[in-house]
């Protein structure tokens, strides 16, 4: 899973496709490069607070898996 903002410089709307294209993207609105961590001035709280529980939700299924 890729999380990305949709305003960031870095990787621009061309590349977001692209990556789209081969793997599960999630792009927030509004958010730029660096939108997770809260010691920049880039972070937008609704957009981490998503994607810190999406992250949290994949390492769950993988540690579910290996129990299984």
């Amino acid at each position: 899973m890729v999380l990305l903002g949709a305003d960031d410089p870095i990787i621009d709307g061309a590349q977001q496709r692209a990556i789209a294209e081969r793997l599960e993207t999630v792009v927030y609105p509004g958010a730029s490069h660096g939108f997770a961590a809260d010691e920049r001035d880039t972070f937008h709280p609704a957009a981490a607070q998503d994607a810190w529980r999406r992250i949290e939700d994949v390492l769950d299924e993988v540690r579910r898996s290996r129990t299984e």
